[in-house]
């Protein structure tokens, strides 16, 4: 009798039922499926196209959810119009001005933006395991491209369609940019876990990109510190503005939703303060460490936190010490666990990681940037040539000089070791040629056929 034989059958590419048998040894039952190998639910491209719709879709029906506990108290609005406002809402979000009778808001809700690139990552996530299944032997980076790139295709034709519908051709160009950006980020996101892109990525390139998660983890713990202490400082304010807008039950958690959605703007925001810039509230407002300006400003309670008008006490500087602890942090880590074998590659890479989180921060902080209008409250946000400046001078710096004190310290370290602690056989002559040339001689022996003695 034969010797059991194992026969793997494997579809087509493209073919995404493909299948592998099995013999069972010793029997002549006809093959089954193996437990083992999960088949593909969908064709890959199908799944990855469907991905980017399935996040655009997710994203937007959170908004419209929102949009109708707010009808249920003014059930005189009709219902098209209440979608329309989540659509355009959505449409914010992706960089799309939303702009009605006598108001314009150019703001985009980073906190929309943040959950959209996290539906696109989980939903990418799901189209790499699909083409992952159905094409095992694939090309890991050639498979993240494409998966990626139809997961975008499929994000941007709800944008496209969303925008076309409302009657906004002429703002399809940033809509596209922003949805280009936000789908891309979330699905390549997805497709290095799945694929493992970095599973073979080189040490000093694992550490920068680890250093700089710390540096960045350390700049939102202080700006979540300093907005809380300036909420908390200016409750009384906050309270009174809040009692103004007259909101009941459902409108609070309308209102509530409205504070999430734009919190992640109003922390880069801090944090810009933080690190010496600044940020502008529109014509003749400016909020900066070394004082504050402030025009006229509508009565929203996020700016009953706002300091006090005049020059600041020299003791708000010490905020900038955020950015220094955080580029220290980045430094340190990017050294750890123990400093790379070269002192200059183990501090370019805690350069590196230092400009890296500076770089974040400053994109992130442009993305925050936009318009309450047309006129007073046009250009709001982070000063962005002055966070140029400031964030890589404050941070880059601290992670060069953290890196540059790992290195030296494990220099010292490995060179430094005391003569007394040598064994004997280690106290003789260290310079390079000494200890051999002089067993040489020992060795070697004289005319008379005799070795010299010592």
């Amino acid at each position: 009798m034969n010797p059991p034989v194992e026969v793997v059958r494997m579809g087509d590419v493209a073919d995404f039922k493909q299948r592998r048998w099995r013999f069972s040894p010793g029997t002549d039952a006809p093959p089954t499926p193996a437990d083992s190998d999960p088949l593909p639910l969908f064709p890959w491209p199908f799944a990855a196209l469907a991905s980017g719709i399935a996040a655009a879709v997710g994203a937007w029906l959170v908004l419209a959810g929102v949009s109708l506990v707010a009808w249920s108290q003014a059930l005189t609005m009709p219902l098209p119009q209440v979608f329309g406002f989540a659509t355009s809402s959505w449409l914010l979000s992706n960089g799309l001005p939303l702009a009605g009778d006598g108001y314009l808001i150019a703001i985009a809700p980073l906190g929309v933006s943040g959950l959209s690139v996290v539906l696109c990552r989980w939903c990418g996530q799901y189209a790499a395991r699909q083409a992952q299944l159905a094409r095992p032997g694939m090309n890991r980076m050639d498979a993240a491209w494409r998966v990626a790139g139809l997961t975008v295709l499929g994000y941007l034709v709800v944008v496209a369609l969303l925008t076309i519908t409302s009657g906004r051709l002429e703002d399809i160009a940033a809509g596209l940019v922003g949805g280009a950006l936000i789908a891309g980020v979330g699905s390549c996101w997805g497709c290095a876990v799945v694929f493992q892109l970095f599973a073979h990525a080189p040490a000093w390139l694992l550490r920068l990109g680890r250093g700089a998660k710390v540096g960045l983890a350390v700049l939102a713990l202080t700006a979540v510190a300093a907005l809380s202490v300036a909420v908390i400082g200016n409750a009384d304010r906050i309270e009174a503005l809040e009692a103004g807008l007259k909101l009941d039950q459902l409108d609070a958690v309308t209102w509530g939703f409205a504070v999430l959605a734009y919190l992640p703007n109003a922390l880069l925001w801090v944090l810009s303060w933080m690190l010496g810039a600044g940020f502008t509230l529109g014509n003749g407002s400016l909020v900066t460490l070394s004082g504050v300006q402030l025009g006229m400003l509508p009565d929203l309670p996020i700016f009953g936190a706002l300091p006090a008008t005049g020059v600041a006490p020299p003791a708000m500087l010490y905020w900038m010490g955020a950015g220094v602890i955080a580029g220290l942090a980045a430094g340190a880590l990017a050294g750890l666990p123990r400093p790379l074998p070269r002192l200059w590659l183990g501090a370019a890479v805690s350069v590196g990681s230092g400009l890296l989180v500076a770089g974040t921060v400053w994109v992130l902080a442009w993305a925050s940037r936009g318009d309450l209008g047309t006129l007073r409250m046009s250009g709001m946000g982070p000063r962005l040539a002055d966070l140029a400046l400031v964030a890589p001078a404050l941070i880059a710096l601290s992670a060069a000089m953290a890196g540059l004190a790992f290195g030296l310290r494990a220099s010292e370290a490995e060179v430094a070791v005391p003569q007394a602690d040598l064994p004997a056989s280690d106290t003789a002559d260290l310079r390079p040629g000494v200890a051999e040339a002089e067993a040489a001689a020992v060795e070697q022996p004289g005319p008379d056929g005799v070795a010299p003695q010592n």
